[in-house]
């Protein structure tokens, strides 16, 4: 039960969560709602993965939420360039599809960080 506890997850656990995580997410996405797989899901992400996976390395939290402000950035920018040149921004989709490779590419980085701590250290 400690182990469950201390908000630490290893790299086999996270590496099968987030495979868990990543086809219920599509599935969500091509199957019920687009909507719904970008703003609910990726709190799932952050609450049950990414934050235990990166206190176990020893990482800031914070960076949890950098996939989704990268992404959050892009779209904001391509509204503003929208609105001021009429047409959406050319390079968007270029720019989207990067953060999205960056983002599944730091997902996966996680699964083979190693731990900065000993599994005696964090687990007793």
């Amino acid at each position: 039960m400690r182990r469950y506890l201390s908000w630490r997850i290893g790299r086999r656990d996270y590496a099968l969560g987030l495979a868990v995580y990543l086809f219920g997410y599509f599935g969500v996405y091509f199957l019920v709602s687009s909507a719904l797989a970008q703003t609910a899901l990726p709190l799932i992400w952050i609450l049950a993965l990414a934050v235990p996976r990166l206190r176990d390395i020893g990482w800031n939290t914070g960076w949890s939420i950098a996939p989704f402000a990268a992404a959050f950035i892009v779209g904001f920018a391509n509204a503003v360039v929208a609105r001021a040149m009429g047409s959406p921004w050319p390079i968007a989709g270029l720019l989207s599809a990067g953060v999205g490779v960056g983002s599944l590419a730091f997902m996966v980085l996680l699964a083979f960080k190693r731990s900065r701590l000993d599994a005696d250290e964090v687990f007793g």
